[in-house]
């Protein structure tokens, strides 16, 4: 029984002393109350690299239809990140909060040539905000 509080105590990051949870990591406690962001900043730029690299991969794969007398195709994209910033959470864990819209882009035309070359219309927009944490040195998802 005791063995494997352990484990999850070391999981979450923490001792147990005496019924007391100590942080593993009091060198992130005091650099996030010096205003540090654990690299957070750094992993927003590489996400929104992923989303760029995945709006092309959907794009290329659009699957293509006939819809009121013309072909359609439609993909998912991405917006600039609108918000990247580390906060502590209750139990003093850092967490990373990340905002950007997926954007749902409408292509159209004639024929299926025509509507590849068309301009892409957005024709929904969703806000998604991404909570990630920061456990074992990385931001977690």
């Amino acid at each position: 029984m005791f063995g494997s509080r352990v484990r999850i105590v070391a999981a979450l990051g923490a001792t147990l002393v005496s019924g007391l949870f100590l942080p593993l990591w009091p060198s992130l406690l005091l650099a996030q109350e010096a205003g540090q962001d654990f690299g957070f900043e750094r992993f927003c730029r590489e996400w929104g690299e992923k989303l760029r690299h995945r709006e092309e991969s959907n794009r290329s794969s659009v699957v293509w239809k006939p819809v009121g007398g013309e072909i359609e195709g439609r993909y998912l994209g991405y917006g600039e990140i609108t918000d990247c910033r580390v906060k502590l959470s209750a139990d003093r864990v850092p967490v990373g909060i990340l905002s950007y819209e997926e954007l749902t882009y409408r292509l159209a035309g004639g024929s299926r040539e025509e509507a590849e070359r068309s301009a892409a219309k957005v024709v929904t927009r969703t806000e998604v905000t991404e909570i990630f944490r920061y456990s074992r040195g990385r931001w977690q998802y």
